[in-house]
């Protein structure tokens, strides 16, 4: 991710239209905050379930899904 992000945010900037960086601002802002609170939420989970929930929350969630 941190390899071609900035070069992605370079090409499309470099088209200038007034709307993009100010889209591409709201992109980072969305990722680094979706990031961080997985971070924190697989955190409380291991602490609170234990490492076998790395296997059985995402099961839990397709089978949800398909269902």
């Amino acid at each position: 991710m941190c390899v071609y992000l900035a070069v992605l945010e370079a090409l499309i900037t470099k088209m200038r239209p007034r709307r993009v960086p100010h889209g591409i601002g709201i992109y980072n802002i969305t990722w680094a905050a979706t990031n961080a609170s997985a971070l924190f939420i697989g955190g409380t989970l291991l602490e609170m379930l234990g490492y076998r929930s790395i296997f059985y929350i995402p099961a839990v969630i397709i089978a949800g899904r398909s269902a």
